[in-house]
């Protein structure tokens, strides 16, 4: 049911409606495949869907995460996942740019993310050191949708196709 063009786009109203807004919906298309580490396949589901936005290709990439502990890992991970997608990308598109790959976290666990979401906050730098050398190194922030200890009542109360809110 997730794997839906509509549930997908969705899922990212939820944590960023802007972008969203500025989202085809008649564009959006299942991708096959998966990205996820054979070691983490118990913990995790990946989908990959692509679309217009503004006019140009991108790509959402949604990890569905159902662990009992954060991953404090979880941003290097995301990177390594974005860069299999962009060689994939660039085998298939031969001498085309890349797209965005947008990465959205739906989190399930029992507890709160407590763990970094950008890139940034994994590295061993003082503010002065990433101030100067910040622009680089790759940097990226993951949307999150933290689910965990959320109640049933504010799940259902999503503005979601009502599967969606179920299966949440």
């Amino acid at each position: 049911i997730l794997s839906r063009p509509g549930y997908a786009l969705a899922m990212l109203r939820q944590k960023h409606s802007k972008l969203a807004n500025a989202i085809d919906p008649a564009s959006i298309e299942r991708l096959p495949g998966s990205y996820v580490d054979p070691a983490f396949h118990q913990h995790h589901t990946d989908l990959l869907f692509r679309m217009n936005l503004r006019g140009r290709k991108a790509l959402l990439y949604l990890l569905f995460e159902h662990q009992s502990t954060v991953d404090p890992e979880l941003p290097l991970r995301l990177l390594l996942y974005i860069a299999a997608i962009w060689k994939k990308w660039l085998a298939d598109n031969p001498g085309k740019k890349l797209p965005p790959v947008i990465p959205l976290v739906l989190h399930q666990g029992p507890k709160r993310w407590s763990g970094p979401r950008k890139l940034a906050d994994m590295l061993d730098w003082s503010r002065r050191t990433r101030d100067m050398v910040g622009g680089h190194v790759p940097a990226f922030e993951f949307l999150l949708d933290d689910l965990g200890p959320e109640p049933s009542s504010h799940v259902q109360g999503r503005d979601a196709p009502a599967l969606v809110r179920i299966l949440l």
